[in-house]
């Protein structure tokens, strides 16, 4: 992304890349399936998959929906990808 600034053009600083989908897969794998996840939590599974992919990130309703269902922190859901989430089990 480059950003205009007097005459100039300065490139956006990188963000660090998002955590949330790899630590949502994580998290999936402790469940019997995807399926299972969806259901429980009443969200669409292509929505979720989504989520999973990277490609959306839930609502504040729905990520307090997933965290609830794996008894996990929301901070912990976007924690560096070098630090897995703890499931609460």
């Amino acid at each position: 992304m480059v950003h205009h600034c007097r005459g100039s053009y300065q490139r956006a600083p990188e963000l660090p890349e998002d955590s949330f989908p790899q630590n949502l897969r994580l998290l999936c794998s402790y469940a019997h399936s995807i399926t299972e996840v969806c259901e429980k939590l009443s969200i669409n599974r292509q929505q979720f998959h989504r989520y999973l992919n990277g490609q959306s990130r839930p609502s504040h309703r729905n990520l307090r929906n997933i965290c609830d269902f794996f008894g996990v922190d929301v901070s912990t859901t976007w924690a560096p990808s070098a630090r897995p989430p703890s499931l609460n089990v």
